[in-house]
C-alpha cells in the first residue's frame, strides 16, 4: 500500500529546499513570545530542527531568526525568538510561514512511502500515455490520500467557494497508482 507522510495541504511553499511546516498565529503574552500552528504530523521535526525560516507572503521575504525557547501548547507550538523581545515585534510576524530544510525530514524506510512535497509538481500520465497534468495538492481522507490533478493548460480564477471543485481527483492507492517516479517527478495512473 502506498503511503505518504502529511505535513498537510496547508503548506504548499516552496523555497529551493526549504518546506513550508507551519504559519504564526499570533503573538503570545507581552515578552515576544509567538504563537505557531504546525502542519506537520510529527511534531518532532520541528523540535529537532536548529535553524527555522520566516517567510513574509506580503513581501515574499525570507529570513531565519535563532530559537531560545520552543515548547508544547495544547495543539500549537510557543517560541521565544532572539531579538524578538515585546508583543509588539511579535505581532509583526503573524501570518509568516515556518519553514525548515527538507534535510530535517527522516529518511522513508520504504520504497513506496512519500512525503507530500515530493508529489507536488510531479507530472501525471495515465498507463495509456496521455498527459492528465500536474499534481497541485493532496488531500487528506479517512480512508486514503487524494491527488488533486490541474491540467497543465488550465487556468483557474475562481471564489474559494468554488476552488475545491477544480481538477481531477485520484485517490493515492495502489490500484490507480501505478508508479512514483520522485527523481523524473512523473506518476503513472490507472485512470482515464
Amino acid at each position: 500500500m502506498k503511503k505518504i507522510n502529511y505535513i498537510n495541504n496547508q503548506s504548499k511553499i516552496f523555497t529551493k529546499n526549504l518546506v513550508t511546516i507551519g504559519v504564526v498565529l499570533r503573538a503570545y503574552g507581552i515578552f515576544g513570545w509567538i504563537l505557531i500552528k504546525l502542519f506537520l504530523d510529527n511534531k518532532n521535526i520541528f523540535f529537532y530542527t536548529k535553524k527555522i525560516w520566516f517567510f513574509d507572503p506580503n513581501s515574499l521575504k525570507l529570513f531565519s531568526v535563532k530559537i531560545l525557547h520552543k515548547k508544547n501548547y495544547k495543539n500549537y507550538v510557543l517560541v521565544n525568538l532572539y531579538n524578538i523581545t515585546d508583543r509588539n515585534l511579535a505581532i509583526k510576524l503573524q501570518g509568516f510561514y515556518i519553514q525548515i530544510s527538507i534535510d530535517y525530514f527522516p529518511k522513508l524506510l520504504s520504497s513506496d512511502t512519500f512525503y507530500w512535497f515530493n508529489l507536488i509538481d510531479c507530472i501525471v500520465e495515465n498507463i495509456h500515455g496521455k498527459l492528465l497534468g500536474t499534481v497541485t495538492e493532496i488531500i487528506q481522507n479517512k480512508a486514503h490520500s487524494i491527488l488533486r490533478i490541474i491540467k497543465l493548460s488550465t487556468k483557474i480564477i475562481c471564489t474559494k467557494k468554488y476552488k475545491n471543485k477544480y481538477g481531477i481527483l485520484i485517490p493515492f492507492i495502489k490500484i490507480f497508482i501505478k508508479n512514483v517516479d520522485i527523481i523524473k517527478k512523473k506518476i503513472i495512473v490507472d485512470w482515464n
